[in-house]
Protein backbone atom coordinates (compact mmCIF):
# COMPACT_ATOMS: atom_id res chain seq x y z
CA UNK A 1 0.00 0.00 0.00
CA UNK A 2 1.75 3.45 -1.04
CA UNK A 3 1.90 6.29 1.30
CA UNK A 4 0.43 9.22 1.34
CA UNK A 5 2.92 12.09 1.98
CA UNK A 6 2.15 13.34 6.09
CA UNK A 7 1.29 9.99 7.02
CA UNK A 8 2.45 7.26 9.26
CA UNK A 9 3.42 3.93 8.46
CA UNK A 10 1.26 0.81 9.17
CA UNK A 11 2.36 -0.92 12.27
CA UNK A 12 4.38 -4.05 11.30
CA UNK A 13 1.61 -6.26 12.94
CA UNK A 14 -0.26 -4.80 10.21
CA UNK A 15 2.04 -5.40 7.43
CA UNK A 16 0.97 -9.17 6.26
CA UNK A 17 2.34 -10.92 9.72
CA UNK A 18 3.23 -14.70 9.96
CA UNK A 19 3.84 -16.70 12.79
CA UNK A 20 7.36 -19.03 12.54
CA UNK A 21 7.79 -21.11 15.76
CA UNK A 22 11.26 -23.39 15.81
CA UNK A 23 11.41 -25.30 18.38
CA UNK A 24 13.76 -28.67 19.11
CA UNK A 25 13.05 -30.42 22.62
CA UNK A 26 14.49 -34.02 23.49
CA UNK A 27 17.05 -36.37 25.15
CA UNK A 28 20.30 -37.15 23.47
CA UNK A 29 23.42 -38.76 24.73
CA UNK A 30 26.86 -37.21 24.31
CA UNK A 31 27.56 -35.23 20.98
CA UNK A 32 29.27 -32.97 19.14
CA UNK A 33 27.85 -29.54 18.06
CA UNK A 34 24.84 -30.43 16.32
CA UNK A 35 22.43 -28.05 14.61
CA UNK A 36 18.56 -28.94 15.45
CA UNK A 37 16.84 -26.24 13.77
CA UNK A 38 17.48 -23.03 11.03
CA UNK A 39 15.06 -20.11 10.51
CA UNK A 40 16.16 -17.59 7.57
CA UNK A 41 14.30 -14.24 6.85
CA UNK A 42 13.07 -14.46 3.50
CA UNK A 43 13.63 -11.55 1.03
CA UNK A 44 11.25 -8.58 1.01
CA UNK A 45 10.35 -9.44 4.71
CA UNK A 46 11.47 -8.46 8.37
CA UNK A 47 11.25 -10.60 11.49
CA UNK A 48 11.10 -10.18 15.16
CA UNK A 49 12.02 -13.30 17.50
CA UNK A 50 9.16 -12.35 20.24
CA UNK A 51 10.55 -15.21 22.99
CA UNK A 52 13.83 -17.57 22.61
CA UNK A 53 14.64 -19.82 25.36
CA UNK A 54 17.47 -22.61 25.66
CA UNK A 55 16.95 -25.16 28.77
CA UNK A 56 19.85 -27.78 29.42
CA UNK A 57 18.98 -30.45 32.43
CA UNK A 58 20.99 -33.44 33.51
CA UNK A 59 18.46 -36.74 33.47
CA UNK A 60 21.31 -39.38 33.81
CA UNK A 61 24.88 -39.08 35.32
CA UNK A 62 28.27 -38.96 33.17
CA UNK A 63 30.51 -41.35 33.41
CA UNK A 64 32.99 -38.49 32.49
CA UNK A 65 31.76 -35.00 32.87
CA UNK A 66 31.98 -32.74 30.13
CA UNK A 67 29.90 -29.56 29.33
CA UNK A 68 26.40 -29.39 28.06
CA UNK A 69 25.05 -26.82 25.98
CA UNK A 70 22.03 -25.37 24.04
CA UNK A 71 22.45 -22.61 22.22
CA UNK A 72 20.44 -20.45 20.08
CA UNK A 73 22.99 -18.22 17.39
CA UNK A 74 22.93 -15.57 14.75
CA UNK A 75 25.62 -14.77 12.15
CA UNK A 76 28.17 -17.16 14.58
CA UNK A 77 27.33 -14.68 17.49
CA UNK A 78 25.75 -16.99 20.47
CA UNK A 79 22.78 -14.59 21.54
CA UNK A 80 21.51 -17.32 24.52
CA UNK A 81 23.76 -20.16 26.23
CA UNK A 82 22.46 -22.68 28.84
CA UNK A 83 25.60 -24.18 29.98
CA UNK A 84 25.56 -26.94 32.30
CA UNK A 85 28.80 -28.35 34.09
CA UNK A 86 26.89 -30.79 36.44
CA UNK A 87 26.69 -34.54 36.95
CA UNK A 88 23.98 -34.42 39.69
CA UNK A 89 20.46 -35.79 38.13
CA UNK A 90 17.74 -32.69 37.60
CA UNK A 91 19.97 -29.98 37.70
CA UNK A 92 19.41 -27.35 35.07
CA UNK A 93 20.53 -24.22 33.53
CA UNK A 94 17.74 -22.11 31.62
CA UNK A 95 17.89 -18.78 30.01
CA UNK A 96 15.04 -16.38 28.13
CA UNK A 97 14.75 -13.60 26.25
CA UNK A 98 11.76 -11.16 25.15
CA UNK A 99 10.75 -9.27 21.91
CA UNK A 100 14.65 -8.11 21.14
CA UNK A 101 15.77 -9.07 17.86
CA UNK A 102 15.18 -7.92 14.79
CA UNK A 103 16.19 -9.83 11.71
CA UNK A 104 16.85 -8.10 7.88
CA UNK A 105 16.21 -10.34 4.82
CA UNK A 106 18.73 -13.04 4.32
CA UNK A 107 19.72 -13.26 7.95
CA UNK A 108 19.58 -16.58 10.16
CA UNK A 109 18.43 -17.95 13.53
CA UNK A 110 20.11 -21.30 14.57
CA UNK A 111 19.42 -23.98 17.56
CA UNK A 112 22.44 -26.19 18.70
CA UNK A 113 23.32 -28.07 21.26
CA UNK A 114 26.23 -30.06 22.38
CA UNK A 115 27.62 -32.84 25.13
CA UNK A 116 31.32 -33.32 25.57
CA UNK A 117 30.40 -35.87 28.72
CA UNK A 118 31.29 -39.36 28.67
CA UNK A 119 27.72 -41.24 28.65
CA UNK A 120 24.78 -39.96 30.24
CA UNK A 121 22.13 -38.15 29.26
CA UNK A 122 20.48 -34.19 28.70
CA UNK A 123 16.95 -32.72 27.98
CA UNK A 124 17.31 -29.48 25.55
CA UNK A 125 15.02 -27.49 24.85
CA UNK A 126 15.82 -24.65 22.27
CA UNK A 127 13.12 -22.61 20.86
CA UNK A 128 11.92 -19.71 19.89
CA UNK A 129 8.78 -17.94 18.08
CA UNK A 130 8.90 -15.49 15.52
CA UNK A 131 6.59 -13.14 13.59
CA UNK A 132 7.28 -12.06 9.80
CA UNK A 133 5.87 -9.01 8.21
CA UNK A 134 6.55 -7.06 4.69
CA UNK A 135 9.16 -4.54 4.74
Amino acid sequence: MPRRSGTARIQYIDRNPTSKDQSFAGTAAPHALTTRWTYTVPSLRLAVVSVAECLSMRLTAAGTLGLSNSIIDKAAIDLLQSPLQSNTVGDKTTVAIGQSILMLSGEALHGKTSDLSVTGTVLYLVTSSITEFDK
